[in-house]
């Protein structure tokens, strides 16, 4: 059966697209499924809580049994499978609460994603940059398209002081001598759950940011979001290897109860 996407889920109601949707700012969680429940559901809705609070002056009040319900029904209302898929909950600034379905996985949880890409060091700032918000959103999609331009496929964003924090709209980690350096400004359920995996995994973890000047210097690149780790192959000519990543997706797949895919 092929998910139809016809459907979103505003403020709890179907909505049949291309119907016009809520425009203006928003904040946003991606979110894996499995078999219909989100995975880390109270995480994501303490982001948006924070995130609601911090940026919008409001109190979310949406609870977890609520937001369980939206995705099983907008999930079922456009005919996915049972198995892996992805979502997206977005929280407006008026208020307005926005479901979508963005695709079905070809695994059930978390895993390492077989397409390596080569990624390029793209000189980006956006205005509270630390919140995934709906300027962000818009970022990432110029980033990769600057990305896009070198030949790459990810776009590894590059702050005024030369440091790497994000691969794309993931956290970015990097991997030298089998101790991975990663640091994030961000409130990210994703960058927790690595840190978790590689306590799970016993690999040691230093809050050393990844600098830009030193990625020849790095055994590995990697970042994880809401449809598995990616293992970065090359940047700027450097190749990169993908064993570390490998423990992490691991530790990721069986943290949700999967587990990893024969190669």
């Amino acid at each position: 059966m092929n998910p139809k996407h016809d459907y979103t889920l505003i403020d709890g109601r179907a909505v049949s697209l291309p119907d016009a949707l809520p425009e203006g700012v928003y904040l946003y969680q991606r979110m894996r499924t499995i078999d219909g429940r989100a995975l880390h559901l109270d995480a994501h809705l303490a982001v948006l809580d924070e995130g609601v609070h911090t940026l919008f002056g409001r109190t979310l009040r949406l609870s977890k049994e609520r937001v369980a319900a939206e995705v099983a029904e907008l999930l079922h209302l456009n005919g996915y499978p049972s198995g892996g898929a992805t979502v997206t909950l977005r929280i407006y600034a008026d208020g307005t609460r926005l479901l979508a379905a963005d695709g079905v996985s070809l695994y059930r949880g978390y895993v390492l994603r077989s397409l390596r890409p080569a990624a390029a060091v793209v000189p980006c700032s956006c205005y509270r940059a630390e919140w995934p918000t709906s300027v962000r959103y818009e970022t990432v999609r110029w980033a990769r398209t600057e990305a896009q331009r070198c030949g790459a496929r990810v776009a590894l964003w590059c702050d005024a002081d030369g440091l790497l924090r994000r691969a794309d709209d993931a956290p970015l980690f990097a991997v030298r001598d089998d101790v991975i350096h990663a640091s994030s400004d961000s409130v990210e359920v994703e960058y927790q759950l690595v840190l978790d995996a590689a306590r799970a995994a016993g690999i040691r973890v230093t809050g050393r940011p990844v600098e830009a000047a030193q990625l020849d210097r790095y055994d590995e690149l990697f970042s994880f979001d809401c449809e598995g780790v990616c293992a970065i192959a090359s940047c700027g000519g450097r190749l990169y290897l993908s064993l570390t990543a490998e423990r992490i997706a691991c530790a990721l797949a069986a943290s949700c109860g999967g587990t990893f895919p024969e190669k």
